[in-house]
C-alpha cells in the first residue's frame, strides 16, 4: 500500500478512497471493482459490519443466516477465501480494512489469511469514541493485535500497513493540535509493536489554512518522532462531523478538503459523498465522489487561494501538539502504559467525549474567524484558553456542531446566485449509444459556437453512466455483437491527427487495434464489453474537449419522474436527486414490460414449482444465467441472436472449449458444468450468419430500383401498402443484387455492369409487380442460364411442410442447413449471390424508414405487413451474428449439449409431471421435459405494459402518449413526443428504441465510418434544437385513421 501511495504522489496524483463496505461478497466485490474503475488514483475499502467489531462473530453468522441487512462486510464469518476473492476484484490497486474495532485481532487475523495486510485504527481512537472498553483493556489487546499483524503478515510475505485513526477523534470540534498529537502517538505505538509502514491520519475541521497547518505540523512531527526506516504518509479525512444539507453544499466541501490535502502534502484523501447527510451513499455516488476529489486535486495545483505546507505558519499548531507528546513520553517508554496514564492523569482530554476514562474537562470551540480553538484544556500542559470569550453553552454548541454543514450550503446558494447567468442545462437519460450521441452532437455545436450562456449537461443513466445497460463493462466478455467492428463508430467524424474529441475519433475497430495488439483486423466482431469500453472511451474523448463555456456532469441514478416546472422540466430521481433542467433527451433504451400472457404462463407455473427455472426475456447480460444448474434439461424459447449469447453462457461461459481441427471444423470439449438445452423457434433454424464482411468502411451501397426517390413519390399518393407498394421494389433490388453478383463470378465486371444497366431500365419500364420474371430472364441473356434462385420464403422456412421420423433426422437436416448457410457466409457479403443480396436489407435500412415512418403505411399494413411479417423476415436474414456462432452451433449439436427442437415449435406445461415441454408437431419423439425455460427473446416496446416508473408517469400525466400498438408517438426531427392533447410537449425529445413503432429499427447502436447515416443526423437534430430552443408549432399525429 505504501509503495502504490508513493508512486501516486511522485506522479503528482492524489489516491483518493472510500468508506464503504457490504455484507453480500458479490454486491462487496462489485463495489471494489468500480472503485478500482474509477477515473482516479483509487484505494479500495472494505469496511467490516458493527457486530465483527464488537467480536459478536455469532451475531453476524445469524444476521447473515436469517438475510438481516448488516452495515459493513463480515469478514471473518465470510472466511479467508471469499475474503480474498472479494478483494480481487480490486485488480492491480491496494484494499484496506477498515474495522472500528476495539480489540481487532481477529480482523488482523482473518485478513492476513485472505492475503490482506492494510488496516487502520488505534488504541486510543477506536476505544474512546466508539467502545466502552476501558483504554486498561483496549491499549493490551491493540498491542498484541499488532504484534501479531506484522509478524503474520511477514510469514506470508507482506508488508503489514496501520492508519492511525487519532487524527480523526469525535469528527469534529477537537482542536488540531491534540488531533495531530494522537495521530503521532498512535504511530510511535505501531511503531513500537513492529509495524515498518504506517500512514497518519488527521480530518478536515472547520478552517482551511489551519487544516494546512496542522498536516504541515504532522509531517514535522512524524519525521521529529518515528524511527527513520517506519516508511509513512499522511492522509486527509473529508469533514467527519454534520455535512451540508444540498447537494451544492456537499460538493463544495468534498472540494476544499481536496485542495486541502494537496497544498498541505497529505498523499492520500479518504472521500465522503453528497448524500452523507441524509443516508448510506451508494457504490456509483461513492465513485463520483472520488472521480470529483480527483479532479479537484488536480485543480489545487494551481490554486493560489490556500497556502502550501512549506508556506504555512503551524507553530502553533506544533508546539502544542509537541507539548501533549511529550507528556505522554515522560510517563516511560513504553506508549501504551504513557497513553493510559496521560488519560488518567487528563493530560490528554478529548472535548465532549464521554467515555468513562476520558477526563471530560477540556472544551473546544469555534472562533469568529473559523479556527477551532480551545475554550477549556483542563489539565493539558496547554496555554490558559479564553474561557470567558469561547464559553460553550448548549445552544452555541448546536451552532458549533452545525456550523461546517450551514457555511458550506449558504456559501453554494450565494455561489449560485452569485452566476453572472445562470447555466443552460440539458439532461440526457439514457447513456447508451443514443444519448451519448446526442452529448457528442451537442459539444461539437458547442465548440463550433458559443452560446449566450453557460451550458451544462447533464448525463443520467441507472446502470452505468457511459455505456448503459445493454454495452455496460461488467458483462460476460462471450458476448459478441454483430457488426463487423470497422464498420461501428461513435464519433461523427473520421479520426484526424489531433486528439479523440468531439467530431473526430477513431472507429470501434482502429481503437481496438490501437489498445491490443490481438485486434483480429477490422472484420472482426468484438465482444459487447469492448464495446462499452469504447463507449467510455469516447464519452471521455466528448468531455475533455468541451469548451469553457460549457460542462458535463455524469450522474448515476434511475429517474422516475419528470415534471413541467415552469419554462424547465424536473427529474426526479429514485435516491431522492432532483435535476431541473431546460431540455430533457429521453433515450431510454429497452424496457422490462410485464409479461404477456403467453409467458406470464409459464412465470406463474415456475412460482408455485420452486425445482423451476423460468428466465423472462431480456438482454442475456442481465438474465440470472447463473441459476441454471448444470445438467438442467432447459428449454431456449427462441433462436434469434439473443440466443447465441445465452447458449455461449452457459457453454464457454462456464468453462467448455472449442478446438479447431485440420478440415477448419469445430469440436466442443463441454466442462462438465453445461445444461442440456433444447431450442425451438417458428423457422426451427438459429439465425443464419452474416456473410464474411468484404465492404470496407467507407463502402455504401447506391440502389437502383428501391431507392429514396422513388419512395418519396409513392408517400405522396398518401399511406401505402407494404406488401403491394413497397416490397415488390425492395424484393426486385434484391434480386437485382443477387443476379449480378452471380455474373460477376462467373463472367466479371463487364457482364455484371451490363446486366445492371439493362435490367434496371427493364423493371423501371415495366414494373416491380414482373420483376422477378424479367431479372431472371435478363440474367440469362447475359450468360446466367442456371443460376441459382434466391427464394425468400424457403429461406425463412426452411422446413416448411417437412416432417422427419426422429430427432436424429431432424439433426441431421438442421446440420446441412447451417453447412450450407456457412458455405454461402464464406462467399462473403460482396461477393456471394445470397449473402449479397440479403445484405441489401441492411444497406437499404434508411430508404425502409423513409417509407414507414411516422404513418408511411396504413394502420392495417404498418401491423400485419410490416411488424408482422416484414420485420420478422428483415431481422432473421439480415441481422444475423459473425459465422463463427454458427459453426459453433454446429459443435455443439455434435456434442450433444444442444439440441433444437424443430420447426413450429410448441412450448408448455405438464401439470402431472410439473415440468415445461418444448416440441415440434414436424418432428416425431421431439417432445422432451424440461426443468427450466429461458426466453431468449428481447421484449419489444410497449407503452401499455412497460413498467418502469419513468414511463407509466409519463403516461399519467399524458407526456407520452402511444403509438397504437408501439412505442412513444413523437413529431418528426427533432422527435418531441406528442402529448395527449395532440401537441409537441417542448424542450422534451424521445430518441432511440422508446419510439420503435412509429418509427423502424431505433435499436441500432453506433453510426457507420463515413457518410452520416440516420443514426447520427436524429442526434445532431436534437442537439441543435435542444441548444437553439426554438418553439415547435403544434402537430397532430398522422397515422391512417387519427386525422380530424
Amino acid at each position: 500500500m505504501q509503495t502504490y501511495v508513493e508512486q501516486a504522489a511522485r506522479a503528482g496524483l492524489l489516491v483518493v478512497q472510500p468508506r464503504m463496505g457490504m455484507p453480500d461478497p458479490g454486491t462487496m466485490a462489485e463495489g471494489i471493482a468500480a472503485v478500482a474503475g474509477a477515473r482516479a488514483r483509487t484505494l479500495a475499502t472494505i469496511t467490516v459490519d458493527s457486530y465483527t467489531r464488537v467480536e459478536d462473530l455469532t451475531g453476524a453468522a445469524a444476521a447473515l443466516a436469517a438475510g438481516r441487512a448488516l452495515n459493513g462486510f463480515p469478514l471473518v464469518n465470510h472466511g479467508p477465501q471469499v475474503t480474498a476473492r472479494v478483494a480481487a476484484a480490486a485488480g492491480r490497486i491496494p484494499v484496506q480494512v477498515r474495522h472500528g474495532s476495539a480489540r481487532p485481532a481477529h480482523i488482523f487475523e482473518a485478513m492476513t489469511e485472505a492475503g490482506l495486510a492494510a488496516s487502520e485504527g488505534g488504541p486510543v481512537s477506536y476505544c474512546l469514541p466508539y467502545s466502552r472498553l476501558p483504554l486498561a483493556e483496549s491499549v493490551p489487546a491493540w498491542a498484541d493485535a499488532t504484534r501479531q499483524f506484522a509478524e503474520h503478515s511477514a510469514q506470508r510475505g507482506l508488508r503489514a500497513h496501520l492508519e492511525t485513526f487519532g487524527g480523526c477523534m469525535l469528527g469534529q470540534l477537537c482542536p488540531p493540535s491534540l488531533l495531530v498529537a494522537i495521530s503521532v502517538l498512535e504511530a510511535m505505538f505501531f511503531a513500537q509493536h513492529g509495524i515498518t509502514s504506517l500512514s497518519l491520519s488527521y480530518a478536515q475541521q472547520t478552517s482551511p489554512v489551519q487544516d494546512i497547518e496542522a498536516l504541515a505540523a504532522l509531517h514535522h512531527l512524524a519525521d521529529l518522532f518515528l524511527p527513520a526506516d517506519v516508511a509513512r504518509h499522511v492522509v486527509l479525512y473529508t469533514y467527519m462531523g454534520v455535512y451540508p444539507a444540498t447537494e451544492a453544499g456537499a460538493e463544495l466541501l468534498l472540494d476544499s478538503s481536496a485542495r486541502i490535502a494537496v497544498r498541505g502534502g497529505a498523499h492520500r484523501m479518504i472521500v465522503k459523498t453528497v448524500a452523507e447527510a441524509h443516508r448510506i451513499p451508494t457504490v456509483a455516488e461513492n465513485v463520483s465522489a472520488l472521480e470529483r476529489a480527483a479532479r479537484a486535486a488536480r485543480h489545487a495545483v494551481h490554486d493560489d487561494t490556500l497556502p502550501w505546507a512549506r508556506e504555512a505558519d503551524y507553530e502553533t499548531v506544533c508546539a502544542e501538539a509537541t507539548r501533549l507528546i511529550t507528556a505522554v513520553l515522560d510517563h516511560g517508554p513504553d506508549l501504551g502504559a504513557g497513553l493510559r496514564a496521560a488519560f488518567a492523569a487528563g493530560t490528554l482530554d478529548v472535548p465532549f467525549c464521554l467515555h468513562r476514562d476520558n477526563a471530560g474537562a477540556a472544551r473546544g470551540a469555534i472562533s469568529d474567524d473559523g479556527r477551532l480553538v480551545w475554550a477549556a484544556t483542563g489539565n493539558m500542559p496547554l496555554p490558559a484558553a479564553d474561557t470567558a470569550r469561547h464559553a460553550v453553552t448548549s445552544s452555541r454548541l448546536l451552532g458549533m456542531l452545525r456550523h461546517t454543514a450551514d457555511t458550506h450550503d449558504l456559501s453554494a446558494a450565494a455561489l449560485t446566485r452569485a452566476r453572472a447567468a445562470a447555466p443552460h442545462r440539458i439532461a440526457v437519460v439514457g447513456s447508451g449509444p443514443r444519448g451519448l450521441a446526442v452529448v457528442e452532437r451537442l459539444a461539437v455545436r458547442l465548440r463550433e459556437s458559443a452560446p449566450k450562456r453557460p451550458v451544462e449537461i447533464v448525463l443520467v443513466d441507472k446502470d452505468e453512466v457511459g455505456a448503459g445497460r445493454v454495452w455496460r463493462t461488467d458483462q460476460n466478455p462471450v458476448f459478441l455483437m454483430n457488426t463487423a467492428c470497422g464498420e461501428v463508430t461513435m464519433f461523427s467524424g473520421p479520426a484526424d491527427d489531433g486528439p479523440a474529441r468531439a467530431g473526430a475519433g477513431p472507429s470501434l475497430g482502429q481503437w481496438w487495434a490501437a489498445n491490443d495488439d490481438c485486434c483480429p483486423g477490422p472484420n472482426a466482431y468484438a465482444p459487447r464489453v469492448l464495446y462499452g469500453e469504447y463507449l467510455g472511451f469516447f464519452l471521455q474523448s466528448v468531455q475533455d474537449s468541451l469548451p469553457d463555456h460549457a460542462t458535463l456532469r455524469r450522474h448515476t441514478g434511475h429517474v422516475t419522474a419528470l415534471r413541467a416546472a415552469g419554462d424547465t422540466w424536473r427529474l426526479s430521481c429514485s435516491d431522492g436527486t432532483l435535476i431541473d433542467a431546460d431540455r430533457v433527451i429521453l433515450a431510454t433504451g429497452h424496457p422490462h414490460p410485464e409479461l404477456p400472457a403467453d409467458q406470464a404462463r409459464f412465470a406463474d407455473f415456475a412460482h408455485t414449482r420452486p425445482a423451476l427455472r423460468h428466465l423472462r426475456g431480456d438482454s442475456a447480460a442481465d438474465m440470472p444465467l447463473e441459476t441454471i444448474a448444470p445438467g438442467t434439461r432447459t428449454a431456449v424459447l427462441g433462436m434469434g441472436l439473443t440466443f447465441y449469447d445465452v447458449v455461449a453462457a452457459l457453454t464457454t461461459g462456464r468453462g467448455g472449449h472449442f478446438a479447431e481441427g485440420p478440415d477448419k471444423a469445430l469440436t466442443y470439449h463441454p466442462s462438465g458444468l453445461e445444461p442440456v438445452l433444447i431450442a425451438g423457434s417458428r423457422s426451427g433454424v438459429p439465425l443464419p450468419a452474416r456473410g464474411t464482411n468484404q465492404k470496407g468502411p467507407l463502402w455504401r451501397y447506391r440502389a437502383r430500383l428501391f431507392t429514396p426517390e422513388r419512395v418519396t413519390a409513392l408517400r405522396a399518393r398518401g399511406p401505402l401498402d407494404f406488401r403491394a407498394d413497397l416490397w415488390p421494389w425492395l424484393h426486385a433490388e434484391m434480386l437485382l443484387v443477387h443476379h449480378a453478383t452471380a455474373l460477376r463470378a462467373r463472367h466479371g465486371d463487364t457482364a455484371e455492369q451490363d446486366y445492371l444497366r439493362a435490367a434496371t431500365a427493364l423493371v423501371a419500364a415495366e414494373g416491380a409487380e414482373q420483376a422477378p420474371h424479367l431479372l431472371a430472364g435478363e440474367a440469362r441473356r447475359h450468360g446466367g442460364h442456371d443460376l441459382p434462385p434466391l427464394d425468400i420464403d424457403a429461406l425463412v422456412r426452411p422446413f416448411a411442410g417437412r416432417s422427419f421420423p426422429s430427432p436424429a433426422a431432424f439433426t441431421a437436416a438442421l446440420t446441412r442447413l447451417i453447412d450450407d448457410d456457412l458455405g454461402h457466409a464464406g462467399q462473403g457479403n460482396l461477393h456471394g449471390p445470397r449473402k449479397a443480396a440479403l445484405d441489401v436489407l441492411r444497406d437499404v435500412r434508411g430508404t425502409i424508414r423513409l417509407a414507414v415512418d411516422f404513418g408511411g403505411l396504413t394502420r392495417r399494413s404498418h401491423h400485419e405487413d410490416f411488424l408482422g411479417w416484414f420485420a420478422p423476415l428483415s431481422s432473421f436474414l439480415a441481422a444475423g451474428p459473425p459465422a463463427v456462432r454458427l459453426r459453433q452451433t454446429r459443435a455443439l449439436l455434435a456434442a450433444g449439449v444442444l439440441h433444437v427442437a424443430g420447426p413450429a415449435a410448441e412450448y408448455g406445461t405438464d401439470e402431472a409431471t410439473g415440468r415445461f415441454t418444448v416440441g415440434s408437431p414436424q418432428v416425431d419423439g421431439s417432445l422432451t421435459h424440461c426443468d427450466a425455460l429461458i426466453d431468449a427473446r428481447v421484449p419489444a416496446p410497449d407503452l401499455e405494459r412497460d413498467t418502469a416508473p419513468l414511463t407509466r408517469q409519463l403516461r399519467a400525466a399524458g407526456l407520452w402518449t402511444p403509438w397504437p400498438g408501439g412505442g412513444v408517438a413523437t413529431t418528426t426531427s427533432p422527435f418531441c413526443p406528442l402529448t395527449a392533447q395532440g401537441t409537441p410537449a417542448q424542450g422534451l425529445y424521445v430518441l432511440g428504441i422508446p419510439s420503435e413503432g412509429q418509427r423502424w429499427f431505433m435499436q441500432v447502436g453506433s453510426a457507420r465510418p463515413g457518410p452520416w447515416t440516420g443514426f447520427t443526423a436524429d442526434a445532431d437534430a436534437i442537439a441543435a434544437d435542444a441548444l437553439t430552443a426554438r418553439p415547435l408549432p403544434a402537430a397532430r399525429r398522422v397515422l391512417e385513421g387519427t386525422r380530424g
